[in-house]
């Protein structure tokens, strides 16, 4: 993990700051409505504790919180918490994370499926591929399936050249992938979401008679 423009850092703090809730001091930048579960928020603090409370290591901080985020990015609670704790702005916050490709200020997939574009990949049949994803997600290429549990994205290459096309699921790569292969693959994807909203949604039925 690399570490943030410096100077962004120095724009994002917040003068004389104190580590003082954030919330209320900045606009809600963020997007996902979901309140934070006290488990997500303890991983939050646990990060924050494993880099040292540190603005020198934000970048690394950031992308740990979104891979502690069931649907893999920053929410404005997240980042209210990253910036009381290190003295900074939730907008700081915001800026550095819609600065960074890897980060995400929106709901980014609880799966991702990522298609090589590559040009053996292309001419092996790498765009039917993306045609076969996108058709069945229901999304084009960059977008989030409407249930929030996939995202389809294009990635310049993969390095696998010789085993074209190459589609990585959730990081791990798959070679050699045909269009039923993957349709297959996406399939169990979309179960697998239907699933977790299942459970999501039973156990919110519990939270509300307990």
């Amino acid at each position: 993990m690399g570490r943030a423009d410096p100077d962004r850092v120095r724009r994002a703090e917040r003068p004389g700051a104190r580590r003082e809730p954030a919330a209320g001091h900045d606009p809600e930048l963020f997007g996902g409505e979901r309140t934070m579960t006290d488990p997500t928020r303890d991983e939050v603090a646990g990060i924050l504790e494993r880099w040292g409370h540190s603005r020198e290591h934000i970048l690394s901080i950031l992308q740990d919180v979104q891979h502690a985020c069931p649907e893999h990015y920053v929410g404005r609670e997240a980042a209210a918490q990253v910036a009381a704790d290190l003295g900074m702005t939730t907008t700081g916050i915001y800026e550095i994370v819609t600065f960074y490709h890897m980060l995400h200020p929106e709901p980014h997939g609880r799966h991702h499926v990522e298609i090589c574009e590559s040009t053996p990949c292309f001419f092996q049949g790498g765009r039917a591929l993306q045609d076969v994803a996108a058709e069945r997600l229901g999304v084009a290429v960059d977008e989030v399936s409407p249930d929030g549990a996939v995202c389809l994205e294009t990635v310049p290459c993969f390095g696998r050249c010789a085993s074209a096309p190459n589609v990585k699921i959730d990081g791990r790569v798959h070679h050699r992938v045909s269009p039923a292969a993957l349709r297959g693959l996406v399939d169990r994807l979309v179960a697998d979401g239907a699933a977790e909203r299942g459970r999501a949604d039973e156990q919110e039925r519990v939270g509300r008679h307990v």
